[in-house]
């Protein structure tokens, strides 16, 4: 009988790994909840949570945007403070997102003076200037350029354009024709001396400046989406690239105008490429975004005072780097070239070094959230619109009837109606502005506060002043013939005069000033609602003074004054810089409904890119062009009614003791 084989007991193996509570799905480690699957089928049972979390769009995410949640904040705020534990190395900070603060600001400064230089070359050469010389029919021009063994003549930005010493000299006006001229070398002090010229470049610079503000305002809704379903370093990497484009095709122009397709038509390539991909705005309202999401509340203030003054250090080296390159090398291309190095290491860094701040769970929540909401807004639109035809209302129709209309269904309405509020769709987040309406407590009465409404006008006509300074430069330019070695330590003078107010003298002003309005240090204006009031006080009072001490220089600029006169009112015009944040904190101050900061943040991005970008350089610029030549300093005398018109805003403003908690 064969021996019975003795078969020994399976290893027990822990079974807590095999175990049914193991293998099925398990929450993120980041949150306390799994994330529910965002399917077409929940989409259409969730008709009533959608429209209570709805997610309004924005330009573009603002610092708070965990508030744009509804019922999801806690949830948010969760997985976007997290970080995956194996990547502690790459922990998302503040102070990580600084060389993209300072690169994209050191970039922008670094190009400001020799791009009016050239765009006044550019005029220039398409109206050459003439000045009579008594009756004799002649004008002073240059006519005689010579050939130079001036390395710089190798990489002039205009074929033609000679380094030669030699003085102008009378010529017949016949014979300058525009051959003749394309030859010829042009007397950039003559040209900077003549009122078409300056006019030509203004209109210039309006047209290309107009044109990136305006796609950068239709576009912002776009990358504030993206950067929630991408992350923000995608984003920003992207914009950086539009930069990139930019400043490459602005080389190539300036460097062969007649070789390029459309000739000097083909600037407008890079502002529609870096309009399109968000520009300068679309930078910083991710970073943001970015340092909101990694920032306690608490400490957000701080953060952002101490970055603004980050970009402001950068503006402040710009141009003076720009300058001190372009004296050493005698090449006035040269910032451009370095531009391109600073924007290729600054996506290299994005992409490769930089923390995503957002994690695949708080992406995942903003899609679900914002794909409910859209599928919510467009059944809605296009239920409206059919009822509306047949005559019929919602309550009159049969359940089934309800559910077929109010299906997913195509708009009906025209591509121009579509277009149409898609466009207008930029102005939406401005909404928040309007007057509240409250009960006054003594009289029962239904009032309407505009405290908001005026701090939001302000907020816009002191962005508008931002747009400006393109147009101060240029005058200073034609007052004073400066050449871009000379507008790169004013430029930078000024940009360092604000960072020691935003950086060094606010703070220690504050210091002494915050307990005289009742604020201790260290409090929260979140703590009470006696503190937010005080803190309230404090931000109404800081931004009338600063305009008040703007008011003064913008109005003595107006009358015309000397080289050292406009240097120094410039530089008292800094001393109120802090009247545009202070103009924001206010704003967040007597905000009714606190958890609605993300919309407001993303309203005053709107009042950014209407002021600073579009309505700012369209109008001091059609201003300037038409003005030159007789009253060229009228761009000042109209600064000094924005900040006028900005601080009867302000003094329209009542800090009314009404608790909105309570409402």
């Amino acid at each position: 009988m064969p021996s019975q084989i003795q078969t020994s007991p399976r290893p027990k193996v822990a079974s807590s790994y095999f175990s049914e509570s193991h293998l099925s799905p398990r929450p993120h480690p980041q949150i306390d909840e799994p994330i529910p699957a965002c399917n077409s089928q929940d989409l259409e049972n969730n008709d009533l949570e959608a429209e209570g979390s709805f997610y309004e769009e924005t330009p573009l995410s603002g610092p708070q945007s965990p508030f744009a949640l509804g019922d999801d904040v806690s949830e948010y705020e969760d997985a976007v403070k997290s970080s995956d534990k194996w990547q502690k190395w790459r922990s998302s900070s503040p102070w990580r997102i600084c060389p993209v603060i300072v690169g994209a600001a050191l970039t922008i400064g670094m190009a400001a003076p020799p791009k009016s230089e050239i765009f006044i070359e550019l005029a220039c050469r398409a109206n050459l200037p003439q000045v009579t010389n008594g009756d004799d029919g002649a004008v002073l021009a240059i006519a005689n350029g010579i050939d130079s063994d001036n390395y710089r003549d190798k990489f002039t930005i205009l074929d033609g354009f000679k380094h030669s010493a030699q003085g102008m000299v009378l010529v017949d006006r016949l014979s300058l024709d525009e051959e003749e001229a394309d030859k010829e070398e042009i007397d950039i002090r003559l040209c900077k001396k003549d009122p078409k010229v300056q006019a030509v470049a203004a209109k210039l610079t309006m047209v290309l400046l107009m044109t990136m503000g305006i796609l950068s305002a239709l576009t912002s809704g776009f990358w504030g989406q993206a950067s929630d379903r991408l992350g923000r370093t995608k984003v920003m990497a992207s914009v950086v690239f539009g930069l990139l484009v930019a400043e490459v095709n602005f080389i190539f122009v300036s460097s062969y105008p007649k070789s390029v397709p459309g000739g000097y038509y083909a600037f407008i390539v890079g502002p529609v490429v870096e309009g399109l991909l968000g520009g300068f705005a679309a930078i910083m309202a991710t970073v943001n975004a970015y340092l909101s999401d990694v920032t306690e509340e608490g400490k957000r203030v701080i953060v952002f005072a101490r970055m603004a003054g980050f970009m402001m250090a950068g503006f402040a080296v710009g141009p003076a780097l720009g300058s001190l390159l372009i004296s050493s090398t005698g090449y006035l291309m040269i910032p451009f070239y370095v531009n391109i190095v600073v924007q290729l290491f600054l996506i290299s860094y994005i992409l490769l070094f930089l923390p995503e701040s957002l994690t695949s769970s708080a992406r995942t929540i903003l899609v679900k959230k914002a794909t409910l909401s859209i599928k919510t807004k467009t059944r809605s639109s296009d239920s409206s619109f059919d009822l509306q035809r047949s005559g019929q209302h919602e309550g009159s129709l049969l359940p089934e009837e309800r559910s077929e209309l109010f299906g997913n269904r195509k708009s009906n309405s025209s591509f121009s109606t579509r277009l149409f509020d898609k466009i207008l769709s930029v102005l939406h987040p401005l909404r928040i502005f309007t007057p509240v309406t409250y009960i006054d407590a003594q009289t029962g009465l239904k009032k309407r506060n505009w405290d908001l409404t005026a701090v939001g006008t302000t907020a816009f006509l002191m962005n508008m002043l931002i747009g400006v300074l393109q147009i101060k430069v240029q005058y200073a330019l034609l007052a004073f013939g400066w050449t871009p070695s000379q507008l790169g330590p004013y430029i930078s003078g000024i940009s360092a005069t604000k960072c020691v107010v935003l950086m060094g003298i606010v703070p220690i002003i504050m210091r002494f000033i915050r307990p005289r309005f009742g604020i201790e240090a260290g409090s929260s204006s979140s703590k009470s609602f006696a503190t937010q009031h005080r803190s309230a006080r404090l931000d109404l009072f800081t931004v009338r003074f600063c305009l008040v001490v703007e008011f003064i220089p913008w109005l003595l600029l107006a009358f015309g004054i000397s080289e050292g006169w406009f240097i120094f009112l410039s530089a008292l015009i800094s001393v109120g810089a802090p009247s545009l944040p202070a103009t924001n904190s206010l704003a967040l101050s007597i905000l009714p409904d606190p958890s609605q900061a993300g919309r407001l943040f993303g309203a005053l991005s709107v009042t950014y890119a209407l002021g600073a970008t579009i309505i700012g350089p369209l109008f001091f610029g059609t201003v300037f062009a038409w003005s030159v030549g007789w009253w060229s300093e009228m761009i000042f005398g109209l600064g000094a009614a924005c900040v006028a018109a900005a601080l009867g805003c302000m003094a329209t403003v009542r800090l009314r003791d009404i608790d909105w908690r309570d409402l």
